[in-house]
Order: C-alpha cells, then sequence, then structure tokens
C-alpha cells in the first residue's frame, strides 16, 4: 500500500536496562521529521504492552498532529514474560514485576530518547504505568521531562494497594515465601483489578512496601505525587466512571496531593472506555493539544 504524504514513519526499537532486561518499544515520527516539540513516551499499564493496537493508532494520531511518539516495554508487559539478561533468565510480567524496580525501565527509555536527539519528553502513564511514571520522575529528578500525562489512572491517587489486600490472603502470600515458594501465584481474584488477576506470592507480600514508597506514610515521606514539580494532565474516558469510581473524585484528590506541580488540568471523554478504543484520535488531540497550550507550542491543526 503506498504511503501518504502525512503517514508517519515507524520503527521498532530496543533498550537494555541497567539490570541488563531488553524491552522493546515502537517509535512513530511525523513524516516531515521528528516533529515540532516534546517527544510523547507512552507508558503502558497491567497486563498490557507496547503493541496495543489503541496504543499504536493514538501514536499514528500524535505524529499526525506533529510529535514524535514512542510506546514502550516495561518489565511488567502481559501477564507474565521471561527476560534474558547476563545472568540467566528472569521472569518478569504483571504477576513478577518488581515495582521497585520499574525506574530501571523508564530511565533506559529516556536514554534512547536523548540518543536519538529528543532533547525533552513528555511522560504518559496509562492505568498502572502512570505511578511508574511518578515513582521515575520522583526517583530520577529527569530535567529533560517537561510534563506528565496520566490515563486511565485510578492507582495513582487511591491505595488498592494495601486496602483491597486482606490480612488473611497477605499471611498466605508470606507463608508461601517462607515455603519457598515465593515465585508462585496466588489464586485467580487476588488482586483486584479489572481483570480479576492475580501476582506472585512474592510481589503481593511487598505491597506494603510498595505502599510506603508511593503513598508515603504520615509523619515520614510525602507521597510520590506530592513532589512531582512538571505540569500535570489526567484523561480518563467516561464510560470508566462508576458510582463506585467516580472520575471527579480522582481528578480532585489528584490536584490536592500534587502540591508541587504549577498545573494541573483534566479532561474527560464521553463515550470512552479506560482503553480509548474507537477514540484513539481523541485522546491523541487532547494529549496534543494539552501540551501545545501547556509548552507554548504552535498549535497543529
Amino acid at each position: 500500500m503506498p504511503r501518504k504524504a502525512n503517514d508517519p514513519i515507524e520503527r521498532l526499537v530496543f533498550v537494555t536496562t541497567e539490570d541488563g532486561l531488553e524491552l522493546e518499544g515502537l517509535l512513530v515520527t511525523p513524516q516531515s521529521g521528528r516533529g515540532s516539540g516534546p517527544l510523547v513516551i507512552w507508558v503502558h499499564g497491567m497486563h498490557r504492552r507496547f503493541s496495543q493496537r489503541e496504543f499504536v493508532e493514538i501514536g499514528r494520531h500524535v505524529a499526525r498532529l506533529g510529535l514524535p511518539f514512542l510506546a514502550v516495554n516495561t518489565r511488567g508487559h502481559d501477564l507474565g514474560a521471561w527476560f534474558r539478561t547476563p545472568t540467566g533468565f528472569l521472569l518478569g510480567g504483571t504477576a513478577w514485576e518488581q515495582f521497585i524496580d520499574s525506574p530501571f525501565d523508564i530511565a533506559a527509555w529516556t536514554e534512547l530518547a536523548r540518543k536519538e536527539g529528543f532533547k525533552n519528553y513528555v511522560l504518559v502513564g496509562v492505568g498502572y504505568g502512570a505511578p511508574k511514571v511518578v515513582f521515575y520522575q520522583v526517583q530520577r529528578q529527569d530535567r529533560h521531562t517537561v510534563g506528565c500525562v496520566f490515563a486511565s489512572s485510578g492507582t495513582i491517587v487511591r491505595d488498592k494497594i494495601t486496602d483491597l489486600a486482606p490480612a488473611e490472603t497477605t499471611a498466605l502470600a508470606k507463608r508461601m515465601i517462607a515455603e519457598g515458594r515465593g515465585q508462585e501465584l496466588m489464586a485467580m481474584g487476588a488482586v483486584k483489578d479489572s481483570f480479576g488477576s492475580t501476582v506472585s506470592a512474592q510481589v503481593y507480600a511487598d505491597r506494603a512496601r510498595i505502599h510506603r514508597e508511593f503513598y508515603g506514610e504520615a509523619g515520614d515521606r510525602p507521597p510520590a505525587l506530592a513532589q512531582i514539580r512538571q505540569p500535570i494532565f489526567v484523561l480518563y474516558g467516561g464510560l470508566a466512571e462508576t458510582r463506585e469510581r467516580p472520575l471527579q473524585d480522582f481528578i480532585e484528590r489528584i490536584r490536592r496531593t500534587a502540591v508541587q506541580s504549577p498545573e494541573v488540568k483534566a479532561k474527560i471523554i464521553e463515550g470512552a472506555s479506560n482503553t480509548f478504543v474507537g477514540f484513539e484520535a481523541a485522546a491523541a488531540r487532547e494529549i496534543c493539544g494539552w501540551i501545545s497550550q501547556t509548552l507554548s507550542l504552535p498549535k497543529a491543526v
């Protein structure tokens, strides 16, 4: 099929993290060149991967609007995945990844971005990717990050890590670890997410530490989100709204928590789900529009 004049250029890219994991991604750039603004780095959530059709479509729309786009894998892609490392194979994926290691993944991609000639970037975290973006930025204080986008994320402010972890299930996970079964999966449904999925006993038992690292503790440390100094854009699909999940409540909690951010703006795309399937162009327009307005870039047409 012949390439149209405004079709973006797509290229598979690969990185190796500081601890030796190889990750894959897709770089999408405007036909005219590198684009008129920062690179948009798209970080997937639980059970997802960089090549989801909707992510690729969003990237193409972003490139047509004049911005470069990079969809990336983390070690938490899909439910489970084996990684080759210099010291042997490592089991990863959502069920076995350690949140505490997530900055290694994003750091590998931001290093690639700079090697590719992109001076600045906007980090987009989708679902569970949002707390990873926040944790990376707080840990690394990356001066090239000029903005953060949190798409379809409840985890960013809601502590479902411990509040929804029954004491008896946590005790079971710890017992499994003591018996040398830490890599074994908990029963399906142990994780109260939209998939009703599971994680390994080791990951499940580690949730209290994640809680301290990300949500902070009273009198000890502030939430990670409170340490973000970049502008923030929050994006939700309207169909994600439920009685137990009021989107405006999430947005207001983000605003109250992100005390060092110069601004927090938000948009709900009515009719869209939390994956934006069928609304990829709308999601791209909202993100690019916010970047253009916030960073004073020429508006794409």
